[in-house]
């Protein structure tokens, strides 16, 4: 009786071992759902695609079919993710990712599209590598479905217009006629917010001392006219750059609530 006993503590003592393997950090920053998608952007924007597909689940792929397709598939998400309105902010920082998503656990979305009446939905997957090493990855249903989403980001009609010097150069990964248009655009928003702005004051002047309003009103309606603008000739998604554009944004919007409004708002 007592062999046995021992016997079944030892067992016991084996297995709680192999199932408390501490877990592992990832070198390449994949440990949560929004680290690993900057991690992958930062990666691609550098143009280090070897690096960038290792944040794709590619282990059904043959080893030198991943070599092959796998830069690629690394690019064409990088497109998506930088010419669709995503927003890398919304994606978890928890490590076990997002838990009332409705998805099951281990997934994440990562965004939507919609492509020939069709509705993709790229996940990201919580996967183990080995024992104690657990990454957040690009799905691999996910992965097959990269290429018919990059048909919505393919050059547009547009872009065929233009000469291609405007679409193919680019800075800070953006090509360079969404920033001139951006530019034009906020020069007409400014001109046009103020004399909507004069025209709101115009109307109200009779009720309330609307005059000390017109600065901040201008930069109200500039601003979110410039934030409209935007989804229509959006920069890249280079993190260090969009995210504080949309921060930069914000902050100048809620300027006139706290009555901080820049002298050449008026």
């Amino acid at each position: 009786m007592i062999p046995r006993l021992l016997a079944a503590i030892l067992l016991a003592g084996v297995l709680r071992a192999q199932t408390s393997v501490p877990e592992t950090k990832d070198p390449l920053g994949r440990g949560a759902p929004q680290d690993s998608v900057f991690q992958f952007l930062e990666a691609c924007h550098a143009r280090d695609y070897s690096k960038a597909l290792h944040y794709l689940d590619l282990r059904r792929m043959p080893p030198a079919e991943r070599a092959q397709k796998g830069p690629e598939l690394a690019r064409q998400l990088e497109d998506l993710l930088d010419d669709t309105p995503f927003d890398i902010t919304t994606l978890s920082r928890d490590p076990e990712g997002d838990q009332a998503d409705g998805l099951s656990s281990g997934l994440d979305r990562l965004d939507t599209f919609h492509v020939d009446d069709q509705t993709l939905e790229l996940q990201l997957e919580r996967v183990q590598l080995k024992p104690g090493f657990h990454v957040w990855l690009v799905s691999a249903d996910s992965v097959a479905m990269i290429p018919k989403a990059h048909q919505i980001v393919a050059e547009t009609s547009f872009e065929k217009k233009l000469p291609q010097q405007l679409v193919t150069f680019e800075i800070f990964d953006t090509p360079v006629w969404r920033w001139i248009a951006l530019v034009t655009m906020a020069v007409a928003l400014w001109i046009l917010a103020g004399f909507l702005s004069w025209a709101l004051v115009a109307v109200v002047r009779p009720l309330v001392n609307a005059p000390a309003f017109r600065g901040p009103l201008r930069v109200c309606l500039a601003v979110a006219g410039f934030r409209g603008a935007m989804e229509i000739a959006s920069p890249s998604l280079l993190p260090r750059l969009y995210m504080y554009i949309h921060r930069a944004l914000g902050l100048i919007f809620f300027w006139p609530s706290h009555g901080w409004v820049p002298s050449w708002s008026t």
